[in-house]
């Protein structure tokens, strides 16, 4: 009030960075002659796909004594495509952190130089483990993917993934993967500017618009018996007038307040945020700083604050304010201090 999911653009980034790295260079077989990946959206997801199976096959190069890829594989692909899976969240999860626990004792007997503590797992529970590690990769890449999922064929990437994973043949080189990625981050960073730019001119709009409703609104309320102006442009009106000291901007004060914008909405109150609320008065927005600093502890006053005094041309992005918008107070302070 006084004070100030996953995009996709860092998602792409990510991947770029990481198709660079030595994990890329997975050996596979030669490309295939006879490629099924013709279009724009398929090589890009093919070329994903490469990416993510060269991560899974590093992965489970790692775990290569306590999983099998070929059910790790499945799993993500049941996940991918919202299948029906063999094992429960929960039962996933306890598999999971169990293995987990497992490799924190390994690691912790390595750094004490004490024999590490052996898995001895059946072939049921490595395939448990194997499953549930699957699901959790799959469930991971769902959300990963979800804001490119109109610039995604799900099937050919798993295709792809699979082969890389599989270390079977591919359908592309790693460089022209590498090529579809970089140029897909390209396209993303260009819808990004165009968004940006077409947010950028609503708020010009929507700021000139709040700009003139609150100066003509200003302009009418300084009419107003009772209503004294500031040289800042701030209004106020004192509803109860208080005896106390008034507080000094360096000092903190307790405070009850209700803000509402122009159109009357109440966006905060310190009766929302649990009773009085305290702050030091250098230490809010600029038309807080001004008008606390005429009130005598006990008083009530009415402020009205124009933009500039306020959050300015920016708002607060997202949030109930928006640019230039002129704000109303009602505030009673309480005291000088937390007391």
């Amino acid at each position: 009030m006084l004070s100030r999911s996953r995009r996709i653009a860092p998602v792409v980034a990510v991947l770029f960075a990481l198709f660079t790295s030595a994990h890329a260079a997975t050996p596979h077989k030669p490309s295939s002659t006879s490629s099924s990946v013709a279009t724009d959206k398929q090589k890009l997801s093919y070329s994903l796909g490469m990416k993510l199976g060269s991560e899974l096959d590093h992965l489970m190069q790692s775990m290569k004594d306590d999983v099998d890829p070929t059910t790790v594989l499945q799993a993500i692909g049941t996940a991918v495509a919202h299948g029906r899976a063999e094992l429960t969240i929960p039962d996933a999860q306890a598999q999971l952190q169990a293995y987990s626990k497992y490799q924190q004792a390994r690691q912790e007997a390595v750094q004490a130089k004490k024999p590490a503590p052996v898995r001895n797992a059946s072939a049921a529970d490595k395939h448990k483990l194997s499953y549930a590690l699957g699901m959790k990769l799959g469930s991971d890449l769902v959300g990963m993917t979800q804001s490119m999922k109109d610039d995604l064929d799900t099937a050919v990437m798993m295709r792809a993934i699979n082969a890389i994973a599989s270390h079977g043949s591919t359908e592309l080189t790693v460089p022209e993967a590498q090529a579809q990625l970089q140029a897909y981050g390209k396209k993303v960073q260009a819808r990004q500017q165009a968004d940006q730019a077409k947010q950028a001119a609503a708020q010009q709009v929507v700021g000139q618009k709040n700009l003139a409703d609150g100066t003509a609104f200003l302009a009418a309320n300084a009419k107003k018996p009772g209503v004294k102006v500031t040289a800042s442009g701030l209004q106020y009106q004192v509803v109860q007038a208080g005896t106390g000291p008034k507080p000094k901007a360096t000092d903190s004060v307790k405070v009850n307040y209700i803000g509402s914008t122009l159109d009357g909405n109440v966006f905060d109150s310190s009766a929302k945020n649990g009773g009085p609320i305290v702050f030091r008065v250098d230490q809010v927005i600029p038309g807080w700083t001004e008008g606390v600093q005429l009130m005598p502890v006990g008083s009530k006053y009415v402020f009205w604050i124009p933009g500039n005094l306020a959050y300015g041309a920016k708002g607060t992005p997202g949030g109930p304010i928006g640019p230039n918008a002129l704000l109303k107070f009602e505030v009673e302070l309480v005291s000088i201090g937390a007391k």
